[in-house]
């Protein structure tokens, strides 16, 4: 289904999520550098368990009271092991994925940023059509369809990240009254920050390998451009943003410092990593982000095991690098 609406919604809680963890805690919203560090010691570790508990309890609240995740069959078994862990070693080479490169990246006007998502996208875009004939021809069925919600769920979406400022302004408001401490300020933010980047996932449909797919086959009659209005809701007023605000920030609410990536390397690491990644994320429909939402929200057997082998592709890329 092309679901124009539910895509935006999904793409304005990303930037919402995204500008709130970037003006309040200082740090970027990358998906794969977030699991990746996870298990680092001290605040670098636990502020990361923190968002991916948001993310987790956004995918279990979407299993326990949403629609039924999408049935979606990878071809072969093979497809989650290997685009796992292409995503996996990749992301962690091109240091980055979609969520920090593109939505944080690219929205900062970042050359590695740019060259990095220009790289995944078209490889992305080259496998998926390449693969084209490996997915049943249910994957296109309806794909092309317009389909537009009642028009009090469309105010209803369209004010989730509203609401999510809401929340994000209360958690500030009592850290400026000293009702809590910085410290806790800062995890209560990433936790929300998870939850409502994983919701937004959800809602637009990212967390969907069919519908991924569908957005990547170009060249298909059944072709869905749905995800680019994720990225119309993610990018732009990220960027906005961030140009009229946080440049002109000496430091973050909650924290001491920005820690964002300086570097304007542009070299073989960064193209080869996001090579690899955009084949992956081609072959499986799947980057780290929903990889985590798919797990957690399905259960299901296949994004169970591309979340490991995404993990055994970050492990091997530590081990070798």
């Amino acid at each position: 289904m092309f679901t124009p609406v539910e895509s935006l919604a999904g793409g304005l809680l990303l930037s919402t999520a995204a500008y709130q963890l970037l003006t309040c805690n200082g740090r970027i919203m990358g998906a794969s550098g977030i699991f990746a560090g996870s298990v680092k010691g001290g605040e670098e570790g636990v502020w990361r368990i923190y968002f991916l508990s948001g993310m987790a309890s956004s995918a279990i609240l979407v299993r326990l009271f949403g629609p039924a995740p999408p049935a979606f069959v990878q071809p072969s078994e093979v497809i989650p092991i290997i685009g796992g862990l292409l995503v996996g070693f990749g992301s962690r080479l091109g240091s980055g994925c979609t969520s920090g490169h593109m939505i944080c990246g690219v929205s900062r006007l970042s050359p590695r940023s740019i060259v990095a998502t220009a790289t995944f996208f078209s490889t992305g875009l080259i496998t998926a059509n390449l693969m084209n004939k490996l997915y049943p021809d249910t994957l296109a069925e309806g794909s092309t369809a317009l389909q537009l919600p009642s028009i009090p769920a469309a105010v209803g979406l369209l004010g989730l990240p509203y609401l999510a400022i809401l929340a994000y302004r209360m958690v500030r408001k009592l850290a400026d009254q000293n009702a809590i401490e910085s410290v806790n300020a800062r995890h209560i933010t990433a936790l929300l920050s998870g939850f409502f980047f994983s919701l937004g996932l959800s809602i637009s449909g990212m967390s969907d390998p069919a519908k991924v797919l569908n957005f990547l086959r170009i060249l298909s009659p059944s072709w869905d451009p749905s995800l680019a209005f994720v990225a119309l809701g993610g990018l732009i007023p990220y960027g906005i943003l961030y140009q009229k605000s946080v440049k002109q920030a000496a430091k973050p609410a909650l924290a001491p410092q920005f820690e964002i990536p300086t570097s304007t390397v542009i070299d073989q690491k960064l193209i080869t990593g996001a090579s690899i990644f955009g084949v992956g994320w081609g072959l499986a429909g799947v980057c780290p982000g929903p990889a985590i939402v798919g797990a957690v929200a399905s259960g299901a057997a296949g994004p169970l095991v591309f979340l490991a082998s995404m993990a055994v592709g970050m492990l091997a890329y530590g081990a070798l690098f």
